[in-house]
């Protein structure tokens, strides 16, 4: 820029787009001219401004390209993350079926250095049916987080397994920027396999994968033909054509998406993810290694997934090298599964993983789709005799279970006499211990006096175990009337964690389908027209 004098000359070279979009400041030295004086300079001038709207416009086009390219190699490799607190895993040791369960949460480090987040549920030594036991490993979807292994945890500690969940990296709460929809996964998977066998803990092992997690069972599996079984539930076949797949859906609603655009994309979008996330989306194919697998597999696919087609999990079932099954469920991609699915991994899980008949808690089945931690206390897990129980409905005395853990503990049922507590060998002071101990391992009340009966035993004053059955009793009568009351509202608890979990699951899926088109269309979304070009 060359100043003369109150005049300022521009090269056009170094003039600023945005300053024909700008209004010319006048000063006193600035002539004003009338416009009939000057048209033909005047035309002039239009025709300058015109081309340089154009240019700003043209401008604007391309930013707006380019805004959308980055965006739609955002929706496949950094999704938006699923957030959580850890709380929403539930208490860190639970009763369930007359046993005491324990979580254990760390961290584990993959060969990219990167640490994921890890939980594994199991039971407490003294509940174990064996010091080796069989573990699976449940893996989350794209979007996702460990939160989604809840929805199984019930189904799988009852069969007498502990079950392992982690966040992939680049999911949930562990470390890493990207996700690679399986071509990374496999090696965090691999880490985890590494850690159980090394436990000296565990038996055989089996996968659960839903999704990308599925995908990722798949990429595992052919390198490693010692897992004992998997569950896949809507793995796709092919990043490729997943991709095709939603450009032909986006034609028939009538997105504007010509053949020869869709395979310049891809082509872009290849690179792009290689050079960011250093993985190939054309060789992201579990179907390619399906002949290869001769892992015993239970293929599970949802009629009205419209993200993740049944078609992919029957073409993989179709060429999948070992023993298998496939079973086609309501619902679509995100839907919680019905109850008819989990008595079927069920009896799958206990064949290939070799589970003793004695092994399985037949009261867990009530519980299946819900949280083991809702476990209510009953008369079976009290080990009362039937004397007390049969007499249980004569106690009248207010049960402290549903006010606090001092009243409880204060607590003196009315007709009990001072010598009859004098005769019994657990004393006020060595309840209080054992409630103690527990309660700092976040148990619940209803849980506490679970325990202190069954640790009581048949020396347990007859008075005091009448009065805790009979508050139990009612506790669970309560429980249940609300339980009906708020059956509309999904059955279960693990609904709403699993929905809550699938909110950043579902905004990555319709943020893959909005960038692919958004990009395609210059920013516009759909053609004039909505002629489905």
């Amino acid at each position: 820029v060359k100043t003369m004098g109150n005049k300022t000359s521009t090269s056009e070279g170094d003039k600023d787009p945005d300053d024909t979009l700008r209004t010319p400041t006048l000063t006193s030295s600035t002539p004003i001219v009338p416009h009939q004086a000057n048209s033909e300079s005047n035309n002039g001038s239009n025709k300058s401004n015109s081309s340089n709207i154009n240019r700003s416009q043209k401008k604007s086009y391309y930013s707006m390209i380019k805004q959308s390219y980055q965006a739609l190699v955002n929706a496949i490799i950094r999704p938006p993350r699923c957030s959580y607190e850890l709380s929403q895993l539930g208490p860190n040791s639970f009763n369930f079926c007359g046993k005491l369960f324990e979580r254990n949460d760390f961290q584990l480090q993959n060969p990219r250095g990167l640490k994921f987040e890890c939980s594994m549920w199991q039971p407490i030594s003294k509940d174990r049916q064996n010091a080796v036991i069989p573990c699976v490993i449940y893996m989350h979807g794209n979007s996702s987080s460990r939160l989604e292994a809840l929805s199984t945890l019930s189904l799988v500690l009852s069969l007498g397994s502990s079950l392992f969940s982690f966040d992939f990296s680049g999911s949930g709460k562990s470390e890493g920027k990207y996700v690679s929809l399986g071509a990374y996964e496999k090696d965090d998977l691999q880490c985890v396999v590494e850690y159980l066998r090394a436990s000296g803990k565990t038996s055989t092992i089996a996968l659960w994968g839903r999704s990308m997690g599925a995908a990722t069972a798949l990429l595992h599996g052919e390198r490693d033909p010692s897992i004992a079984g998997m569950v896949l539930d809507s793995a796709f076949a092919s990043l490729m054509q997943l991709a095709e797949e939603m450009v032909e859906k986006g034609r028939k609603q009538g997105m504007f998406a010509p053949g020869i655009l869709v395979s310049i994309v891809m082509k872009f979008v290849r690179s792009s993810v290689q050079n960011t996330a250093d993985f190939d989306i054309r060789k992201l194919a579990p179907i390619d290694q399906a002949d290869k697998c001769f892992i015993p597999a239970l293929f599970v696919a949802a009629e009205d997934d419209h993200f993740v087609s049944m078609t992919h999990s029957k073409m993989i079932h179709e060429v999948y090298g070992g023993d298998k099954n496939i079973i086609i469920v309501e619902g679509d991609h995100n839907s919680p599964r019905p109850r008819f699915f989990y008595d079927s991994v069920g009896n799958f899980l206990i064949n290939i993983l070799q589970i003793p008949e004695d092994w399985v808690l037949s009261e867990g089945q009530n519980y299946i789709r819900k949280l083991p931690w809702t476990y209510k206390i009953n008369s079976a897990s009290m080990r009362l005799n039937s004397r007390s129980i049969g007499n249980s409905s004569k106690v009248n005395s207010p049960h402290p279970v549903g006010t606090t853990e001092q009243q409880m503990l204060q607590h003196q049922p009315p007709v009990a006499s001072q010598h009859s507590r004098n005769n019994s060998n657990i004393t006020e002071a060595d309840m209080a211990a054992i409630l103690d101990t527990y309660r700092q391992k976040g148990m619940s009340v209803e849980e506490m006096v679970s325990l202190s009966l069954m640790f009581g035993g048949e020396e347990l004053d007859d008075m005091l175990r009448e009065s805790y059955l009979a508050a139990a009793l009612a506790e669970r009568d309560a429980n249940a009337s609300n339980t009906n009351s708020n059956a509309n509202s999904n059955q279960s608890s693990s609904y709403n964690i699993h929905n809550s979990n699938n909110e950043s699951e579902i905004q990555m899926q319709q943020d893959v389908h909005a960038k692919l088109f958004d990009f395609m269309s210059g920013g516009g979304g759909r053609g004039e027209g909505g002629g489905g070009r």
